[in-house]
């Protein structure tokens, strides 16, 4: 298998104290290309506050996913807003950390742990923004503790995690921001 080049979405950073904050980040919005974590904001304040009444039937989620690669892991961090039965709109941003950061064994779970750091962080950057206005969900990539996979083991650590900061954690099957948007552009 080649390496493979980085995406030209991605940041790349060689320690974790390198990454900037969420505001100063590259965002990408698919059909528009980059856009300024700004402009992620001012579309969401802007379709909530055009169907105010409808509120309750929004959803803004929050989710992150990544990928090993030859020498780093790609981190994709989505930001969506999904009106019920009318479909939604998303956001992401991009990032390679070295791999040796996340652990030599394959049952290393340090990396699921940084991909929920990263969503609250997310998470709590929007809820600021937004005054509260509308609460992110927090979707994670991992499965239930019943299912006994890969990440069976740490659901209900990353549950309380994501519930200590005040957000309702959302895992698979349900976990679509994750599970597939995330995952879909950490394989690119």
């Amino acid at each position: 298998m080649g390496k493979r080049k980085p995406d030209p979405h991605d940041s790349v950073y060689q320690s974790k104290d390198e990454i900037e904050a969420v505001c100063d980040r590259k965002w990408h919005q698919p059909d528009k290309g980059k856009v300024k974590y700004t402009d992620v904001v001012s579309w969401v304040k802007n379709k909530i506050h055009s169907d105010f009444d409808c509120l309750e039937n929004y959803h803004l989620i929050v989710g992150t996913d990544s990928q090993k690669r030859s020498t780093n892991v790609r981190f994709v961090t989505i930001v969506a807003l999904y009106k019920e039965g009318k479909g939604g709109m998303y956001f992401y941003t991009s990032h390679l950390l070295p791999k040796e950061l996340f652990g030599k064994t394959k049952n290393d779970k340090s990396r699921i742990y940084q991909e929920v750091d990263y969503s609250i962080e997310v998470a709590n950057e929007l809820s600021q923004e937004l005054c509260d206005l509308i609460v992110p969900t927090v979707h994670v990539d991992v499965s239930p503790k019943y299912k006994k996979e890969y990440s069976s083991d740490i659901s209900d650590n990353v549950i309380s995690i994501i519930r200590s900061y005040g957000y309702e954690p959302c895992i698979k099957p349900f976990s679509f921001a994750a599970s597939s948007i995330a995952n879909k552009h950490s394989k690119g």
